[in-house]
């Protein structure tokens, strides 16, 4: 998994005039988050109605976690970047940060 911390500024507001001025609240800090899905270890095998239902919550949990340390190093925006199948559970805990 992958979450970097960026800050964002530049937004702006303009009026009919047009006269620019800057937005109340103009920088946000956004993590963006790469989660490598976890899925069927047998996708040529159909999953019942459950087990599917365990996959998704497994991503969703691991979703929810990522996105409470993300919150905790100041995150505002979380925005998901394409995901990559994981080849085991185990590669879904690396996490690195990086602030820009």
């Amino acid at each position: 998994m992958f979450l970097s911390v960026a800050v964002f500024v530049s937004f702006s507001v303009t009026s009919a005039v047009g006269h620019t001025e800057p937005a109340a609240d103009s920088s946000y800090v956004a993590a963006v988050y790469e989660h490598h899905l976890i899925l069927n270890p047998e996708p040529h095998v159909p999953l019942s109605r459950a087990a599917a239902l365990q996959h998704v919550q497994k991503n969703l949990d691991i979703y929810e976690e990522q996105a409470a340390r993300a919150a905790q190093q100041g995150a505002q925006i979380l925005v998901r970047r394409a995901g990559i199948p994981a080849q085991s559970p185990a590669d879904t805990t690396t996490l690195r940060f990086s602030r820009g």
